[in-house]
């Protein structure tokens, strides 16, 4: 590293009560247990002396060494001679500069330094940071997607591009690099002083914060006096970068372990007191597969279900577990140990088995914030992140330019006594309405439910292809996969000669015996103005003031805004439908 680099800033998260110092004094001692326990993962750090050149700021530097042996494993078993390995050794040395200033502890980095306050950092900081110092502008962004066909992508815009809230409810932003608003720097600050106004550097946040400026020691120390000092954003500052406050990925293993545990004995309450809890099940490696398996079972023990929702398996846990449900910590344990499964129906290969809280998304709420498991990991929610949802689910279904919430009446039956499958036959043999529930298309991805219900309306010039769930909680995350990899399929099959919905029209027709639809009146469905839609059925109405009361799922607040994005970033109509269930 020169004399001056552009170093990442990462602000360390005070222990509670304590004070910068102390929980320096803590993480050191953290590290020091751990090295006890695991010399090899935690080599030896050693402190090297530092001069005090700042007033009120302690510095305190911190280096360890890790052996490498470089290149020799790639060549060891063409190596002539054995000791000729040595010649490729070297040491990596790991810094780690702790900053305590009077309020704060921050911290820079090289190599693997950031490894030594694991479980510390506070990840919110580079985006409370931008708050304070970027306009909606950016010029480049990392983006982890939780709806359509990417699982992440790197962005980086010919423009400055601005983000609006509700474009951001079916991200996560792993890096965010913006223009500094030089309209927003403190008169006379210490940042004013060091940059040049009419060029303003780039900020780039993600873990740490960076400004995209060498600097010296001396400077980065009072650039962090400076954060410390920054005033609040204004309301409008609030409101233009609301998407900051968003989902970020949870990365301290023992909050991992605590959010697990919690979860599952969230489970046990749910099964014991009927408690609430906003869980669904899937394969978040495989949807297509988990939607059309056969043979679920937890451990040995067969789990009903076509494929099996959150009921299906607390029953066989409470069958199975009864002994232990007053038990909460021998509950969980022997629930951490059970694996689920299930088979692929395009294969007979060996079972999809994972343990079973690989399969989970849910919500949990632990100390005051709220966390979520989607797709195998663990984020929280950050600052206004969920109330900016609520609002902005709120507008957008109700009262948007085009609400998401469909005000056609579409001659949809209330939902009453029967399950999902029941109520998809009773309406899918009612009028425009055509049944689909269970009848795969065989495509590239496997097989798929292209729909539960068909709804044609030649008059209207529209065709619905419908996705069908009982209840507005997690059981969403599910119907939203599942109409957008239907959207995916069905699109990519009307650019490719309806091939795959000829293939799949006999099985449909079967499904369908008596309502007399040819194959050419199946396919010219497919001509008209499709609308893409999940139908919910609740006990109460969809109103604002239901959505505010009842119906608090946070999971399928996002999931609906985030397929609308999706949708509409295709060029495709998504709706959100309602029947009342008795």
């Amino acid at each position: 590293m020169d004399k001056k680099a552009n170093v990442g800033l990462w602000k360390i998260q005070l222990t509670q009560g304590g004070t910068a110092q102390t929980t320096l004094d803590d993480l050191l001692e953290s590290y020091r247990r751990l090295r006890k326990a695991d010399p090899s993962s935690h080599p030896r750090l050693v402190q090297v002396a530092l001069a005090q050149a700042v007033s009120g700021v302690s510095l305190e530097l911190y280096i360890r060494s890790r052996p490498s042996p470089g290149f020799a494993p790639f060549v060891s078993d063409y190596l002539i001679f054995e000791n000729d390995q040595k010649k490729f050794a070297y040491n990596v040395i790991d810094t780690c500069l702790f900053i305590v200033t009077k309020p704060s502890l921050f911290a820079v980095t090289s190599s693997f330094g950031y490894r030594i306050f694991d479980g510390y950092v506070d990840f919110a900081f580079p985006f409370e940071v931008a708050k304070r110092l970027v306009a909606n502008n950016f010029i480049a962004a990392d983006v982890r997607e939780f709806s359509g066909p990417r699982a992440s992508r790197t962005e980086t815009y010919r423009r400055a591009q601005s983000i609006s809230g509700s474009e951001s409810f079916g991200k996560v932003w792993k890096r965010l690099v913006g223009r500094l608003d030089t309209g927003l720097l403190p008169t006379g600050g210490y940042l004013a002083s060091i940059i040049d106004i009419h060029k303003p550097p780039a900020l780039e946040m993600k873990s740490s914060f960076t400004i995209r400026k060498k600097l010296d020691l001396l400077e980065v120390v009072k650039l962090a006096q400076e954060l410390d000092d920054l005033p609040e954003p204004s309301p409008d500052q609030t409101r233009q970068l609301a998407f900051l406050d968003n989902l970020y990925v949870v990365r301290d293993q023992q909050l991992i372990l605590d959010l697990r545990y919690h979860l599952l004995d969230n489970v046990r309450q749910a099964i014991v007191h009927g408690s609430e809890i906003d869980l669904d099940l899937g394969d978040p490696d495989e949807l297509a597969a988990y939607q059309t398996g056969t043979d679920f079972q937890l451990s040995r023990w067969t789990v009903p279900g076509d494929p099996p929702d959150k009921d299906d398996l607390f029953g066989v846990i409470r069958q199975q577990l009864s002994g232990l449900l007053k038990k909460p910590t021998a509950f969980v344990e022997k629930l951490e140990t059970l694996r689920f499964s299930y088979r692929r129906q395009s294969d007979d290969a060996q079972p999809v088995r994972k343990e079973v809280h690989k399969f989970m998304h849910a919500q949990v709420d632990l100390n005051g914030q709220t966390y979520f498991l989607l797709d195998g990991s663990w984020y929280r929610a950050q600052g206004a992140c969920l109330e900016n949802l609520k609002r902005d689910f709120l507008a957008e279904v109700f009262t948007g330019r085009q609400p998401i919430l469909s005000q056609e009446d579409l001659g949809l039956m209330p939902w009453s006594g029967t399950d999902e499958d029941g109520y998809n036959r009773a309406q899918g043999a009612s009028g425009q309405f055509y049944y689909g529930d269970k009848v795969f298309a065989l495509s590239d991805r496997g097989k798929v439910e292209l729909f539960d219900l068909l709804r044609v309306d030649k008059a209207a010039g529209t065709l619905h292809v419908i996705h069908v769930k009982d209840g507005f909680d997690g059981k969403m995350r599910d119907a939203c996969s599942q109409i957008s990899l239907a959207r995916e399929v069905i699109s990519a099959d009307l650019t490719n000669g309806k091939v795959l919905l000829e293939a799949f029209y006999p099985r449909w027709q079967l499904a369908n015996a008596g309502r007399g639809i040819s194959k050419e009146d199946f396919l010219g469905w497919f001509d008209l103005n499709i609308i893409y839609a999940v139908l919910a059925s609740t006990k109460t109405d969809f109103t604002e003031q239901s959505f505010d009361q009842q119906l608090r799922s946070h999971i399928a607040r996002r999931e609906i805004i985030a397929t609308r994005n999706e949708f509409k970033s295709s060029g495709a109509t998504f709706r959100l439908l309602h029947t009342k269930r008795s």
